[in-house]
């Protein structure tokens, strides 16, 4: 082989050699906070049953609470009322599906973003014992839509996040500007629910005048035909008790009624009456003693009795105050829809079954 040639391939060989040293694979790790990223982890929607919403403001703190009860959320903050699933799970699934990066990683940097103990406002996230499953407190918005800026109460990495969970909580501004949670925006307004194959019996009592409804179970004949014999069938409606009678109804009028009344439709809740030395005036206050506006008593199946009152009016000529028999909580009821339920005291006995 020539001297030249010799020359040439070594030169080769280093030039390829180069090449694969620096197109080799770098060993060097990933740096995590560069990268967007789930930014709670390990938590899901089933395991919270608490949510601690607060704001420290010198040595006041301005707070709000849900607390989850079989399938419903309540607010101990407010009267322990009935808060709307919908609007409390939003926040956690916010909490739970929020993405972010690492912006800054320090207490140096925690004025600047408003993620300080007393300046931004804490978010936690609590399984049903209480146990903290993430606490978090949001500072100022980012710089995009829907942003923000927050960290964990325990750290000092600084996250800039792709979801603003102050919004989630019904509150638009930075966070130095609040002074108080609008907790009336999350109430669940419908006071009485209750499904119409549960219901037994419902009364209504208006101004001395009574109307008593009752499901009841009649055996029906059923004739026969060429390929099914005769047979008997068990078939429910339901019927006016009066003065020991049954009456007869038209169904569909009769339906039309417990839809109305199995319902009620409040536009506040106001307050809630305990068993408590301070409650001991309220019924007199909101008028559910003796000079009561009207009442309604529901008798479910397995004889569970719920009565529940119209007060006094909240405004004239505006609605009535309206205690819920299942929990003690008052709401205020427009007077268009009291009318609408106590209209059946007079109008359903006219809807009688003609045949």
């Amino acid at each position: 082989m020539k001297q030249k040639t010799l020359y040439y391939l070594v030169g080769t060989f280093f030039v390829l050699f180069i090449i694969y040293i620096i197109s080799k694979p770098s060993m060097t790790s990933t740096n995590i906070d560069e990268i967007v990223q789930s930014i709670v982890i390990g938590v899901d929607l089933e395991s919270v049953g608490n949510i601690e919403i607060y704001k420290e403001s010198g040595d006041k703190k301005i707070e709000m609470k849900f607390a989850k009860n079989g399938d419903i959320w309540r607010m101990p903050t407010l009267f322990n009322a009935k808060a709307r699933k919908s609007d409390v799970e939003l926040i956690i699934k916010d909490v739970l599906e929020m993405q972010g990066k690492v912006r800054a990683t320090g207490a140096n940097y925690f004025d600047q973003f408003k993620v300080n103990d007393n300046q931004g406002i804490h978010v936690l996230l609590k399984d049903e014992a209480g146990k903290n499953l993430a606490n978090l407190i949001i500072g100022k918005k980012g710089e995009e839509y829907s942003s923000s800026f927050l960290r964990f109460a325990d750290k000092d990495k600084i996250f800039f996040a792709d979801k603003n969970i102050l919004n989630s909580i019904k509150f638009y501004g930075e966070p130095d500007t609040l002074t108080t949670f609008k907790q009336s925006n999350f109430a669940d307004l419908t006071a009485i629910d209750y499904n119409k194959d549960e219901l037994e019996t419902v009364v209504l009592v208006k101004g001395g005048q009574e109307l008593v409804v009752r499901k009841i179970e009649k055996v029906v004949e059923k004739a026969a035909t060429d390929t099914i014999p005769a047979s008997t069938e068990k078939e429910f409606e339901w019927v006016i008790e009066r003065n020991g009678k049954q009456i007869s109804l038209d169904q569909t009028e009769a339906n039309k009624f417990i839809d109305d009344i199995r319902k009620i439709n409040a536009q506040k809740v106001v307050d809630r009456i305990g068993e408590t030395l301070g409650d001991m005036n309220k019924n007199a206050k909101y008028g559910f003693n003796n000079n009561f506006a009207g009442g309604i008593i529901y008798i479910k199946k397995g004889n569970a009795r719920i009565q529940c009152l119209f007060g006094k009016e909240f405004e004239k000529d505006k609605g009535y105050y309206f205690q819920s028999g299942d929990d003690g909580l008052v709401y205020e009821v427009n007077k268009t829809n009291f009318d609408r339920y106590f209209k059946w005291i007079e109008e359903l006995p006219k809807k009688i079954k003609t045949s």
